[in-house]
């Protein structure tokens, strides 16, 4: 997500980056960022969003939507629909699967782990 700063100091940076939302969760990991929110809470997304980046200037970092994914996970049996919708954040794109530290997650909350 942000990229000027090397792993070990945007830890320690983005040790005060929090979510406005006290339903959102922020997951971070050297210089990746995952911004959790349940669709219940959906309509806080555009706010969290705006306040990360307000995060990053104040902290002379930026976003890179160009590595910023948006991922909406269905149960498996309640959605079998593999229409994306429409991203709710700007310049994000919409994803149905999802690389974290090695795993690969799918908006069917289904697990694929490639071992090379």
């Amino acid at each position: 997500m942000f990229c000027r700063i090397g792993p070990p100091s945007y830890v320690v940076t983005a040790s005060d980056m929090h979510p406005v939302s006290s339903h959102g969760v922020i997951v971070k990991y050297a210089d990746d960022t995952y911004l959790i929110i349940p669709a219940n809470n959906q309509n806080t997304c555009i706010a969290e969003i705006q306040h990360i980046e307000q995060w990053a200037n104040s902290n002379n970092l930026k976003l890179n939507q160009s590595k910023s994914k948006e991922i909406v996970f269905t149960k498996p049996r309640s959605c079998q629909q593999t229409n994306l919708p429409p991203p709710i954040v700007q310049g994000f794109e919409t994803v149905q699967r999802i690389s974290v530290l090695g795993v690969t997650l799918t908006f069917l909350l289904l697990l694929l782990v490639c071992v090379s």
